[in-house]
């Protein structure tokens, strides 16, 4: 068996799987457009054409550099005190033997050249490291939404979470799994449907 990347909605076991992809609408649900320099109000796993819904995921829509809405409505928080279980996604990397992660990075990109930015939105993210229920608790994670534009602008990761992200020995971990938070956020630039890819990139020994 070989090492594996595989990307889940948080901290659930629903995996985003081949041949589906997620999905980014506006707050009346699947199918709802976004205005222009509006941020997500639903996201879900669709089919890779975006024509079918499998499931919903926390939606985390940018409200400022630092802030985000969980779902649609309220105030919203400090993206420190989001926690793991409300993230996008779960980035899970897993191999038969125990190994550490370094230089780990997402990359959001055109869907053909991981060189190119996303064409026609903003992709933004920020890695959650918050394994507390409590949204008054304070993570560790990146304090700013990063504006991913390939490769120029990547998002770096933490090295070495191990299994569920608590990392016990810090970048000295060495697990058979390690996994990544990732809270995403989009906006549209220009009218019409987007597509963009995603890549996780990382190094293990």
């Amino acid at each position: 068996m070989m090492s594996e990347v595989n990307m889940y909605i948080a901290e659930t076991d629903v995996s985003i799987g081949t041949g589906e992809a997620l999905g980014f609408y506006g707050y009346g649900g699947f199918g709802s457009p976004l205005s222009l320099n509006e941020y997500n109000g639903r996201t879900f796993v669709t089919n890779t054409a975006g024509s079918t819904a499998y499931e919903e995921c926390d939606n985390c829509r940018r409200t400022s550099a630092s802030g985000v809405i969980i779902g649609q409505t309220g105030d919203g928080i400090n993206i420190l005190n989001l926690p793991n279980y409300l993230a996008t996604i779960n980035l899970r990397f897993t191999h038969p033997q125990a190994v550490l992660i370094q230089n780990a990075r997402l990359i959001a990109f055109d869907g053909s050249d991981t060189g190119n930015a996303p064409t026609g939105l903003n992709v933004y993210g920020a890695e959650i490291i918050h394994t507390s229920k409590l949204q008054t608790a304070t993570g560790t994670g990146d304090s700013v939404w990063t504006l991913m534009q390939g490769s120029a602008v990547q998002l770096n990761l933490v090295d070495s979470p191990g299994t569920s992200g608590i990392s016990p020995l810090g970048p000295a971990t060495t697990d058979i799994r390690h996994d990544w938070y990732c809270a995403l956020s989009v906006s549209p630039t220009i009218p019409g449907d987007k597509i963009f890819g995603l890549r996780i990139d990382l190094e293990y020994i």
